[in-house]
């Protein structure tokens, strides 16, 4: 009996032993650090993630429809609500934004005081087997140099404000992307009723010098060429179509949608405005609103932070300071001990990590210098380009599109009198037609300045 107790008794601690075992194995497994994973597979996954997010809507609700995603009551995508979108669904933005907020988290990081220490230590076995157990205790503070950690804070807040101005930048070039595309759509499709309509008159004009042929008052060689010029009408019309097809598929990448989602062009889009452009007013604004010279002032900031710090850490500081006792069966009330440490940098006799963050601060100042101008000359470009585009437009209507309308209007005339010839009104509406094509490209070359004004100066322009 007592040996069955005994046998008991042995299996039972086995198994404890077993399962301690177990357990000391499964903590540092639990505990190992696993990398995230690599190669195609996760470029695949992170692919399927951004398809299933483009079929999401703004509220994460299952989209499949313009409507779902925008509402109800208009499906077509404008150009605000396209922009608003892309700046959603965007990959590169959601990065800037996701690099703000580590820069964010710094600054809490700086904040944070550098925990203090227990330290127990002289635990010496010959006196615990003696029965007199002994052990030193401490507890070390560490002493932080005056005023190092509201540089440490300031730096951290100054990169902060960096990281906001390029996520800023990035937005800002994103609206002038999306307002270029639209501003081109508006172009091609004003441009596909001209072409549409010149492809009628070329139809027109072989028609009527078919029928002259079959009258022989025309010879065949004008009818082939008149065919030719039908075709390559027809052959323009195309190649509008497929522009007007390719631009609305770049649309539709930057918002991250499918063919379903269509797009709503305002005409208005492309109108001469009479702008107001005060160039002193216009670079104040511009050096008050751009993100990247917020960002080079942070930076400036940064390298500022960094330098008080290498100038900070010259000085001896006492890097810690402790308080002691010494626990044993005889410690008494006094067994107390103080003591510290004090950082003596006689080794950095050449102030080498000084000069470089001097370097540094002198180099953000010379790109702030660098970039003030480069914003300065931005600006000035943009107006002398928006100004040449709108006397473009000017020059287009006052020297050719008037004059083409008024001997339109005489011709007009003259066709109704039976003083002209058919193919000769033909010629005229056509040439028509390719002035007023000329108008719609230079209206949008002026558009394009325009947007480029509202990209140097940092904002729209009225």
């Amino acid at each position: 009996m007592a040996r069955a107790l005994n046998d008991a008794g042995i299996r039972r601690a086995r198994r404890r032993r077993r399962a301690l075992l177990g357990l000391a194995l499964a903590l540092p497994i639990a505990g190992c650090y696993r990398p995230p994973a690599q190669g195609s597979a996760r470029a695949l996954a992170v692919w399927h993630e951004l398809e299933r997010s483009a079929a999401q809507g703004p509220g994460g609700s299952a989209a499949t429809d313009p409507a779902a995603i925008e509402g109800p009551r208009d499906a077509a995508l404008d150009a605000e609500r396209a922009l608003a979108l892309a700046l959603e669904r965007s990959p590169s933005v959601a990065a800037d934004d996701a690099q703000a907020d580590v820069a964010d988290a710094r600054i809490a990081a700086a904040r944070q005081i550098r925990n203090p220490e227990l330290r127990l230590t002289d635990a010496r076995l010959d006196d615990l087997l003696a029965g007199r157990p002994t052990l030193d205790t401490a507890l070390r503070v560490p002493v932080p140099r005056p005023g190092s950690r509201d540089a440490k804070i300031r730096g951290a807040e100054q990169g902060a404000s960096a990281a906001r101005a390029q996520g800023a930048e990035a937005r800002r070039l994103l609206r002038v992307r999306v307002f270029a595309l639209y501003a081109r759509l508006a172009h091609l499709h004003a441009d596909l009723d001209e072409v549409t309509r010149l492809a009628e008159l070329a139809g027109q004009r072989r028609e009527l010098i078919a029928s002259r042929v079959d009258r022989a008052v025309a010879t065949r060689l004008d009818l082939a060429l008149a065919e030719v010029a039908a075709g390559e009408a027809q052959a323009e019309l195309a190649r509008v179509r497929e522009q007007i097809a390719a631009t609305e598929d770049e649309v539709r990448r930057l918002v991250l949608g499918g063919p379903e989602i269509a797009l709503r062009v305002d005409p208005r889009e492309l109108e001469l405005r009479d702008l107001a452009l005060d160039r002193g007013a216009l670079i104040e604004r511009a050096l008050s609103e751009r993100g990247a010279l917020q960002g080079a002032q942070g930076k400036i900031g940064e390298a500022t932070a960094a330098a008080y710090l290498a100038r900070n850490a010259v000085w001896p500081w006492p890097t810690w300071m402790q308080a002691g006792y010494q626990v044993s069966p005889g410690s008494s009330s006094g067994a107390f001990a103080f003591g510290m440490a004090i950082d003596l940098p006689i080794f950095s006799w050449n102030r080498g990590e000084i000069r470089a963050a001097d370097a540094l601060v002198r180099q953000r100042e010379l790109e702030e210098r660098a970039l003030v101008a480069t914003i300065a000359t931005e600006v000035d470009a943009a107006i002398a380009r928006a100004g040449r585009t709108h006397e473009r437009v000017v020059e287009l209507d006052r020297s050719v599109l008037e004059p083409l309308d008024r001997a339109a209007e005489e011709a007009q005339r003259a066709l109704e009198a039976g003083a002209l010839d058919p193919l000769k009104m033909l010629e005229i509406e056509a040439h028509r037609g390719e002035a007023r094509r000329q108008r719609l490209s230079a209206l949008l070359d002026h558009r394009r300045a325009i947007l480029e004004l509202e990209a140097a100066v940092g904002g729209r322009v009225r």
